[in-house]
């Protein structure tokens, strides 16, 4: 009897374990800032916007200055970390701005208090840039 108890209780944190450590869904529009520096100058405010599509680690859509200017993501990637005791929620994907022609900016990105915070890095024949960014879902 006492072993059914068991046995049972541990079925039931199996089928509850995925759900208590899986990302929170990130599906849906994204939008605020982009701060830009190229070669270490000065930061320059922009905007960012983002349609995201989270399937269990996997990340689609697209991301760019404005709603009317986007490209696709690639090698988008959601994943469930633990830090401190605290689980945190970690999203990294690039995109190539313009037609397949532009810099390929790489983006490393944490959910914080309900906003997509991080930076994103891009290199091409000598100039660097690298961004803070900071949106927060769009309703």
């Amino acid at each position: 009897m006492k072993l059914n108890r068991i046995a049972s209780a541990f079925v039931a944190i199996l089928l509850v374990a995925p759900t208590l450590f899986a990302a929170e869904d990130l599906t849906g529009k994204w939008a605020g800032s982009f701060v830009i520096s190229v070669n270490g100058g000065s930061p320059r405010d922009h905007t960012a916007y983002m349609v995201l599509k989270h399937t269990g680690k996997e990340l689609t859509g697209t991301a760019g200055p404005s709603p009317a200017e986007q490209w696709a993501i690639s090698e988008g990637t959601v994943a469930v970390a633990g830090a401190a005791g605290k689980e945190t929620t970690k999203v990294s994907f690039a995109y190539q701005a313009g037609d397949g022609g532009g810099l390929l900016m790489h983006f490393a990105l944490e959910l914080i208090d309900g906003h997509l915070k991080g930076n994103a890095k891009a290199g091409q024949d000598g100039l660097t840039m690298t961004a803070v960014v900071d949106v927060t879902r769009v309703k």
